[in-house]
């Protein structure tokens, strides 16, 4: 289903988060894409489509543009795609799910870096090539990677019930 004339279809994707509202959801399933995650940068949509293994990329008439990936667990190729984050730096970040890594590529989608990842919830792509992971297990609420996988730096600590409240 495609916005109406009167809202925009940006506005509409803004205003709701993946797998919250059907209705942002039927905007791409509609064009018979399996999607987990969308993001947008600079007009076009970048959505990790879960069926072909890949990152679709759409224009704001939901016309698709180029796809990155395929099934795979080579260098740049994806398995089970999860969230995706383009940065404001026009870097796109995606959790290649089921090869148990972040990838990053280019715009125009040549594959800039991998790296393995440990459990984490919640991501997140800042500029100069920057992730940000939650990773409360490791005793810190946030690491921050390089695009690599080398740790900068850690944000926050986890304080476990007996700091708080002693033996």
């Amino acid at each position: 289903r495609r916005p109406s004339d009167s809202q925009s279809s940006a506005t509409t994707a803004a205003q709701s988060l993946p797998g919250e509202n059907p209705a942002y959801l039927s905007t791409f399933q509609d064009l018979g894409l399996d999607v987990y995650d969308v993001d947008s940068h600079n007009g076009l949509y970048y959505v990790s489509e879960r069926r072909r293994h890949s990152v679709i990329v759409l224009n704001e008439r939901f016309e698709i543009q180029r796809e990155m990936g395929g099934i795979g667990s080579a260098p740049g190729r994806l398995f089970r795609p999860g969230a995706i984050d383009v940065s404001e730096d026009g870097i796109i970040y995606i959790q290649d799910g089921g090869n148990q890594r972040i990838q990053s590529f280019s715009i125009d989608g040549t594959l800039l870096a991998a790296f393995p990842t440990e459990q984490f919830m919640g991501f997140a792509a800042g500029t100069a090539g920057e992730i940000y992971l939650g990773q409360p297990e490791k005793g810190t609420l946030i690491s921050v990677y390089s695009r690599e996988g080398k740790l900068i730096r850690s944000i926050g600590k986890l304080k476990l019930y007996s700091d708080l409240h002693g033996d």
